[in-house]
């Protein structure tokens, strides 16, 4: 089963000295890291220049990319990788994906205190 592929997310956190321009080049390299390494990108989203949770440096702020894309578990590493090599990269994360559950409240989980029929 090692050409299973499975769905991740990945954001990317670049330095806000980028202009658009370097955003959409490192953006670029990184989808064709992502096919290099044997997936494919589902959806891309530029999620702008934020305020970061905590310094990270000299940096308070931060581009956030938000990338969904398939690829095989066993690449994950090597990707990893390729993104921290990527000089303008602040920060990388990827966590697998999935079907996005609904809502669910606590009354939800509780058994149901009506007597069964």
């Amino acid at each position: 089963m090692s050409g299973s592929v499975k769905d991740y997310e990945a954001v990317l956190v670049i330095s806000p000295e980028l202009n658009e321009e370097g955003v959409s080049k490192l953006q670029q390299a990184f989808e064709e890291a992502v096919g290099r390494h044997g997936g494919k990108i589902l959806e891309a989203a530029n999620n702008g220049k934020r305020k970061l949770s905590y310094r990270i440096g000299k940096l308070t702020e931060g581009i956030y990319l938000q990338i969904r894309l398939q690829l095989p578990p066993s690449e994950i590493s090597n990707l990893k990788k390729t993104a921290s090599l990527m000089e303008q990269t602040v920060r990388f994360l990827v966590v697998r994906g999935g079907e996005p559950q609904k809502e669910r409240s606590i009354k939800d989980s509780l058994p149901s205190s009506e007597p069964e029929a």
